[in-house]
């Protein structure tokens, strides 16, 4: 993600605040933001929307991250695949 991707992302957790009733503040996307810049927008906003239609909870910085890593190798993963590679 990228700065000019600051408005979708704000948008997607705004959109996920009116699904799954929680207050959206500054700070708050600050944080989100700084914790998930590492990734790319469309998996995020795909994320925060998978997330929504199968819980009752406001979707965590970490809720987002496991749902786009779901399926891929871990640190852990990688480095038992080295080993036995």
């Amino acid at each position: 993600m990228n700065d000019n991707d600051k408005e979708r992302f704000s948008a997607a957790l705004v959109a996920a605040s009116f699904a799954i009733p929680r207050a959206v503040s500054k700070p708050m996307l600050t944080a989100y933001y700084n914790l998930l810049s590492d990734l790319d927008i469309i998996d995020i906003e795909k994320a925060i929307d998978n997330h929504c239609r199968v819980s009752q909870f406001y979707p965590k910085p970490a809720d987002i991250r496991n749902i786009i890593n779901a399926g891929k190798p871990n640190t852990q993963d990688k480095a038992v695949l080295a080993w036995l590679g």
